[in-house]
């Protein structure tokens, strides 16, 4: 029985345990919203403890887990599926249980209290699908075909006859991920399941506790030895986007909380408001690409693309333009031309669009049985590097204003104001800039002779980099040595910033020292007057005293003005005089 017929005969419906369907008041369980973020959970008041919900790396809670399975067993799965294959082999694959965790709940298991009772959300996660399929036939034609039919998918991938050309190349872009796709590809073409683990969770940052991120639900760091044997390797990079207005930002992060993957549009929190609308908004995303390069051994072992791609919030806009064009300009007969390479502001569609009108210059050379397979390596890899040069520009940027923020301090507000804001500006960029290097150099070491070693038809020779990916790998490489550059100027404006905060309290140390002599002196002057007063108030008579106290007060005011005058303003004019007088000194003697 195949998967479509199975998904028809199972239906989704409700847990006996919801609140939501018994009829009884809603628990806390049953009214946390859908997490958008694991990195708000459990480290957020607003989620409470997450970890009583699902465990963690050391224990996990099997009762919640229960919960997904039942749900599992209405579809009556057969045995041989592409998720009973993941749970075997979680067993001595640890980090596989989290997707097959993610399998069963449709998304990240940290939704799965906020969506348990919403058969239709749960049933639209598990069965979503948007894919673009582009083949490419002995006679060079391109066809692309867009679809978010999960039935087209099935009968694309098991068709009811075998095509004519069965000797072509496919490739499958995939944007976003679900349990469906999941199954249809990994099973048609039997992938190597770390190759969706890799997709489903952006794991960047972590406790020491979190089950999603370290065994058994996290994807540890694989040996080299494995690496070089796989059929697959991952991009990671980070995209930028402007937000006119918060409303915008927020629409944003509503919509990337229905994606499957788990992704967050960070905030940057170092831009100008005295420079910048007040309420618009640049909004950081991880991003990650996943590619698949293998033999349709139903097809005359054909070669076959698969490439994962992140979904792109419709809310907000490229930054700058968005992607520097790499294409040549066309001639001035050909201007029509241009349209064909417009971005459309979508990630996903991008890839697709430079994949059709690959080759842009000449082609690779890399290929296998006559088919160019630069047309499933070199779209993602261009498109990543140009969004790279954006990233760079950006954060050098933001860095010229933070030193120029540092040199004008007290201009606009208090210096030490000043500092301070600086401070809290450089620090998401001392905590981004080492990831983003960490990004490139895998970039650099792992995914590009990755690529080169799946693309090399003759597999016996030299080492040495094709020409085909020379071009790009100097790309990454000037990108890591932008990066490298940019740390090192983090450190020194943080360092810069942290000497002037120092003299900044060093300078008011001193201003106080001045105020707490200023006071002695004032004492000093007020001791006679108080010897005075006790003085006069030893005798009992005071009727006797009237021409005692009139000659006191007209005394004591005078005095005590004077003091107060000097004590204000006579250091600084004595200070005054003996300069003048000194220079009056010279200047005669001279």
């Amino acid at each position: 029985m195949g998967l479509r017929e199975r998904d028809a005969e199972s239906q989704v419906t409700p847990d006996e345990g919801d609140d939501s369907q018994a009829g009884r008041p809603a628990t806390h369980e049953s009214v946390v919203p859908p997490l958008w973020s694991t990195k708000h959970i459990p480290h957020n008041p607003v989620f409470s403890n997450a970890y009583f919900h699902y465990g963690d790396c050391y224990h996990r809670n099997e009762d919640t887990a229960a919960q997904w399975e039942s749900k599992e067993k209405q579809h009556a799965l057969n045995p041989d599926s592409y998720l009973e294959s993941v749970k075997a082999l979680a067993a001595s694959y640890r980090s596989l249980q989290y997707l097959a965790d993610w399998m069963q709940v449709g998304t990240t298991p940290l939704r799965w209290i906020a969506i348990r009772g919403n058969v239709d959300e749960y049933v639209q996660r598990v069965r979503r699908v948007k894919f673009a399929l582009l083949e490419q036939g002995r006679n060079g034609v391109v066809t692309v075909r867009y679809s978010a039919d999960r039935d087209e998918l099935y009968d694309i991938l098991y068709p009811s006859s075998r095509p004519k050309d069965q000797h072509q190349l496919k490739i499958f872009f995939m944007e976003d991920l679900s349990r469906y796709g999941i199954e249809l590809l990994g099973s048609r073409f039997t992938i190597d399941p770390h190759f969706f683990r890799e997709q489903i969770q952006d794991d960047i940052w972590y406790t020491k506790r979190d089950p999603w991120a370290k065994d058994p639900w996290a994807k540890p760091t694989q040996l080299s030895a494995a690496t070089k044997r796989r059929k697959w390797f991952r991009l990671r990079n980070v995209r930028l986007q402007y937000h006119e207005s918060d409303n915008s930002l927020q629409k944003a992060k509503q919509e990337a909380n229905k994606f499957n993957v788990v992704r967050e549009p960070e905030l940057d929190d170092s831009c100008w408001e005295s420079r910048h609308a007040r309420n618009s908004a640049v909004t950081i995303t991880w991003t990650r690409t996943m590619i698949w390069i293998g033999q349709d051994k139903e097809c005359n072992d054909a070669p076959v693309g698969i490439v994962l791609v992140d979904p792109t919030t419709s809310e907000g806009r490229p930054l700058w333009y968005d992607r520097a064009n790499w294409t040549p300009v066309p001639g001035y007969d050909k201007v029509s031309a241009r349209t064909s390479f417009m971005y459309s502001g979508s990630w996903y569609e991008d890839i697709v669009r430079m994949s059709t009108n690959y080759p842009w210059f000449e082609p690779s050379g890399q290929k296998v049985d006559g088919f160019d397979l630069g047309r499933v390596l070199f779209p993602a890899l261009y498109t990543i590097c140009a969004e790279w040069y954006i990233v760079c520009s950006y954060v050098t940027m933001r860095m010229r204003q933070i030193e120029w923020d540092l040199e004008n301090a007290g201009v606009f507000k208090a210096r030490s104001e000043s500092i301070d804001s600086a401070l809290k500006k450089i620090q998401i960029w001392r905590s981004h800039v080492p990831i983003w290097r960490e990004m490139v150099i895998e970039t650099l070491e792992e995914a590009l002779p990755t690529a080169i070693r799946l693309t090399r038809q003759d597999h016996d020779s030299a080492q040495e980099v094709p020409e085909a990916f020379q071009d790009i790998k100097t790309d990454f490489e000037r990108i890591l040595r932008i990066l490298n550059e940019v740390q090192a100027r983090v450190q020194h404006v943080s360092d810069r910033a942290n000497a002037e905060m120092q003299l900044e309290a060093s300078r008011q140390s001193l201003v106080e020292s001045h105020d707490l002599a200023r006071l002695t002196w004032l004492a000093t002057i007020f001791i006679p007057l108080t010897f005075v007063t006790g003085l006069f108030s030893m005798t009992d008579n005071l009727g006797e005293m009237k021409g005692t106290f009139r000659v006191y007060f007209s005394t004591a005011i005078p005095v005590a003005i004077v003091s107060l005058i000097v004590a204000r303003y006579g250091s600084r004019a004595s200070r005054a005089a003996v300069r003048r007088w000194y220079g009056f000194w010279k200047m005669q003697n001279d």
